[in-house]
């Protein structure tokens, strides 16, 4: 059986577990989260792309309020927005996972990669501020203070008072929210915006079971009847809605927003793939060009806010 059919498996049994936060818990305090450093540049990449991609249209970050949706392990997005001048940064997760040793090694990892990655990146580094990063010796409440980051977990995004971010941005989370509620997150958010207000969102369009297993293609999930990726991803951690670009460019047009950029390029490994499997249905009269797009950013406003 394939290693990523092991862990979809695997995810099933642990989902039907009760009391599997309290069991995650009880885990983490036994053997801590521990990061990777070989990831750890990429997630400032695409922080200080998404900075980057927000100044080439003329919006400032700095004075502003963010919010960002998903924290997960290591708040890098909300350190590189508040190194780029937010006042504050408000950063919302359904589940706490942050904790003081994750919040200083984002700090870490940030201070050791960021003149290497603004390199690699060629994003003005004028933007940015280092001295705004905290002390990663500080304990959880210190580093957030002095960060300005607010932890906001367990928290419903949807819930945020109205007019209360000027900018709402997400890092590879889109991807893991069924398309009802990333609809439902779309509608929120233009009453959360201010006036102005933009949406920063970089989406991981691949299949997350090739992270760990090498022996599928990165659009392997392309292949499978909706049922069977519905059991494929019942443990909520691994869950991936497969939407493809224009599905969430679609569907901000369809909730009333104006596409102001769009990145995204068709992925030569993913062609080459394609070209050996047969996509479900859903995606059969869709090219290939269209699918093998893995990775996009989207800077989007509501439409009456863009049009002013």
């Amino acid at each position: 059986m394939a290693s990523w059919k092991k862990q979809a498996i695997l995810g099933a049994v642990k989902s039907a577990l009760p009391f599997r936060s309290a069991l995650r818990r009880v885990k983490r305090t036994i053997s801590p989260y521990e990061t990777n450093p070989k990831n750890d540049p990429g997630l400032l990449d695409q922080s200080l792309r998404q900075i980057g991609m927000l100044a080439a249209l003329g919006i400032g970050v700095r004075g502003k309020t963010a919010v960002e949706i998903g924290t997960g392990w290591l708040p890098v997005l909300p350190l590189v927005y508040r190194m780029a001048g937010a006042e504050s940064v408000i950063t919302v997760d359904q589940e706490r996972l942050v904790d003081r040793g994750t919040f200083a090694s984002a700090i870490g990892s940030v201070r050791e990669n960021l003149d290497r990655e603004l390199e690699n990146t060629k994003v003005d580094a004028s933007l940015f501020d280092k001295a705004l990063l905290p002390d990663g010796d500080a304990d959880l409440a210190s580093m957030c203070d002095e960060s300005r980051v607010q932890l906001r977990s367990p928290f419903d995004f949807n819930d945020l008072p109205a007019n209360s971010a000027d900018i709402v941005a997400s890092r590879t989370v889109l991807e893991h929210i069924a398309e009802g509620d990333l609809r439902r997150i779309f509608r929120s958010a233009k009453r959360i915006l201010k006036p102005g207000g933009v949406m920063c969102h970089t989406i991981d369009m691949s299949d997350h079971f090739e992270h760990l297993d090498k022996s599928i293609s990165r659009v392997n999930f392309l292949q499978y009847r909706p049922w069977i990726w519905k059991l494929a991803c019942l443990e909520p951690q691994l869950f991936q809605n497969r939407l493809r670009r224009f599905e969430y460019e679609n569907m901000l047009l369809e909730e009333g927003y104006e596409i102001r950029l769009m990145t995204g390029d068709p992925d030569a490994d993913a062609m080459e793939a394609l070209g050996r499997v047969n996509v479900c249905a859903r995606y059969g009269d869709v090219p290939a060009e269209e699918l093998a797009i893995l990775d996009a950013t989207i800077v989007a406003s509501p439409a009456a806010a863009a049009s002013r």
